[in-house]
């Protein structure tokens, strides 16, 4: 593949764009993604570097990345050594970029190259945040358009931080957003709330998602609600406002059936015991299941935070020797040691 040039190799060392990417088995979408870059962003006039981030991929998505490297120092290939999700590979990517902006995207070309330009202006207009929102997606069913509704309907219904609906992790961040974002330590990571929970001043760009170019999207039905209970469990505590409510109510219900029955007893009526009976039991065994499912979400997110286990480990630094060359200490090297301030990475 002939090397496509960036902008001009003259622009000011402190001019850096950064261009974070996830990439899980996405080997077709490589090449073209690069190609779009380029052409996006020849003419800025800021240096730029590409931030691949392979999430273990099981294709030749390494490789390729590998191959844009060889020819294009510019591009940087960074391998985590398991899946550690989308989220998490995106906040690795984050971490390692050493941009002025930063801007992060997905990998299958679903978020629009072109947009970029854009995106830089409104950055320079003083922008610290610029987002955008998603207004429809070409090759969407039905069931996705309406679950997406749903869920950012729900989630601002619960959270005390606003989400737009259709926001995505398309986006440019100032580089002072980005550090505080980077200073939040969550272990279940949502980085559309935790953004939108900083407050920075922020400009909406508008798009229509295109129809994915090859292979599969990684996000399974499971992932996404997955996603979705992290997003609302990290940003709301009213589920568990809602299980004592259910609770209340179940109690009030139950009471007024023991008043019936009394009344019915002092009225020499007999009391039928078998359907009100299972009634009652399947209707309390499931109202303290669904609270005890709340209530587990809640201490599992405590668990996962107190243990402090880092959130992702690098396998490979396209900034470094492969990892195969490297001392076996280096090649598990923690990603992120949670007690250092993450304020020092920008020293690299």
């Amino acid at each position: 593949m002939p090397q496509i040039p960036f902008a001009a190799s003259d622009a000011a060392p402190g001019n850096l764009l950064s261009i974070v990417i996830p990439a899980r088995n996405e080997e077709d979408n490589v090449g073209p993604l690069y190609a779009g870059l380029c052409a996006a962003t020849s003419n800025t006039s800021m240096n730029v570097e590409i931030i691949f981030v392979v999430d273990d991929s099981t294709d030749q998505t390494r490789q390729r990345v590998a191959a844009l490297r060889a020819q294009d120092k510019r591009v940087r290939l960074i391998s985590l050594t398991r899946s550690f999700g989308h989220q998490a590979a995106l906040l690795a990517g984050l971490e390692q970029a050493r941009g002025n902006a930063v801007i992060s995207m997905d990998g299958d070309l679903q978020h629009p190259p072109a947009l970029i330009p854009d995106m830089i202006a409104a950055w320079r207009s003083g922008a610290a945040v610029v987002e955008t929102i998603r207004d429809d997606t070409v090759d969407a069913g039905w069931g996705k358009r309406i679950a997406s509704r749903s869920f950012y309907r729900f989630m601002n219904m619960l959270s005390d931080t606003p989400i737009t609906p259709g926001a995505a992790d398309f986006r440019l961040l100032d580089r002072k957003p980005l550090n505080d974002l980077l200073h939040l330590r969550d272990q279940r990571l949502f980085l559309r709330g935790m953004i939108a929970w900083l407050g920075y001043p922020h400009a909406s760009l508008h798009y229509v998602a295109g129809a994915r170019v090859a292979g599969r999207s990684s996000y399974s039905v499971r992932k996404m609600t997955v996603l979705a209970v992290d997003a609302i469990t990290a940003f709301s505590t009213k589920p568990l406002r809602v299980a004592f409510y259910v609770g209340a109510v179940t109690s009030v219900l139950t009471l007024c059936y023991v008043v019936l029955i009394m009344y019915r007893w002092s009225q020499g009526q007999e009391v039928q015991g078998w359907t009100s009976l299972m009634l009652a039991v399947l209707f309390l065994g499931a109202a303290q299941l669904m609270t005890l499912g709340v209530v587990g979400e809640y201490i599992g997110r405590i668990y996962d935070q107190t243990r402090g286990r880092p959130r992702y480990l690098i396998l490979e630094d396209g900034d470094t020797a492969p990892a195969t060359e490297q001392p076996a200490a280096e090649v598990h090297r923690v990603a992120r040691e949670l007690p250092r301030p993450i304020g020092s990475l920008q020293a690299q």
